[in-house]
């Protein structure tokens, strides 16, 4: 939980939400303190607003893309992505500004980055079936990589497109359908969409992962023309991404964290 948060909290791109502080009670409790935000989650949004515009979607998406490209780029996998763990707050202009609030099962992907993890889920990987969780997190969940996120990202980009998710039903039907089934191409629900959106989506929802995007940059430049132009800037923020994680001190430079204050009993 501590290597997580600590690591989270450098995450420097605006649709994070900020990680304060981290530490534990006199019990041994841990706690976390996020920046607080004013706004709604996109599940609630949803509910109330129904079905974006393209552009105005694309823009959403783009915004969160950015957040979890730089959480990869610190070796993290957020794992399951979902329209409730996006918020939708405001800047002071009143433009929409999207932020991921939860990384409740992030799993740290290497080492590196968590030594003596060993590559195991951490206690945060507790996850729950859910119409944004990947086939690979269904079948084996300890191989699945970024990629998990672009379907993530896919399936709330279909949503926001259509008004519904791209699988519907009780856990049963909705493995089969996350691991056997293609959806409907969101055009053949919303028919002012065009049909290139459906290509797009259909390769970041690819059960093969191979078939699927490689990485988050991948997918944003597959929805460079659908952008507005704040859009177009995010596209190639999230392209610079992996450089400057290139030019971040490797752990062993970094001096170790310093030791938790002692309590009084």
């Amino acid at each position: 939980f501590r290597r997580e948060a600590r690591t989270l909290a450098k995450l420097s791109s605006e649709h994070a939400a900020r990680i304060i502080d981290v530490g534990s009670e006199s019990d041994g409790s841990f706690y976390l303190v996020r920046e607080y935000l004013e706004g709604t989650d996109l599940a609630r949004y949803l509910k109330v607003n129904g079905a974006l515009a393209l552009s105005d979607a694309v823009l959403l998406i783009l915004q969160a893309a950015e957040a979890v490209a730089e959480t990869h780029s610190h070796g993290i996998i957020v794992r399951e992505i979902q329209p409730s763990t996006l918020f939708l707050t405001q800047r002071p202009g009143g433009a929409p500004l999207v932020k991921l609030i939860d990384f409740g099962t992030a799993k740290l992907m290497n080492a590196a980055a968590a030594p003596g993890a060993g590559g195991e889920l951490t206690a945060t990987a507790m996850f729950g079936l859910s119409p944004y969780s990947s086939p690979e997190m269904i079948r084996k969940a300890k191989s699945a990589d970024g990629r998990a996120d672009v379907w993530s990202l896919g399936a709330i980009l279909y949503e926001l497109l259509t008004g519904r998710a791209p699988f519907i039903g009780e856990a049963a039907m909705l493995m089969l359908q996350i691991t056997r089934e293609d959806p409907t191409p969101p055009s053949h629900l919303a028919p002012h969409l065009p049909a290139e959106i459906d290509q797009v989506i259909a390769w970041a929802l690819a059960k093969d992962v191979d078939a699927r995007f490689k990485n988050i940059y991948a997918f944003a430049h597959a929805l460079r023309p659908f952008a507005p132009p704040e859009g177009q800037l995010l596209v190639d923020r999230i392209g610079q991404i992996p450089e400057q994680a290139k030019r971040r001190p490797k752990p062993s430079s970094l001096p170790p964290p310093a030791a938790p204050p002692a309590r009084a009993a």
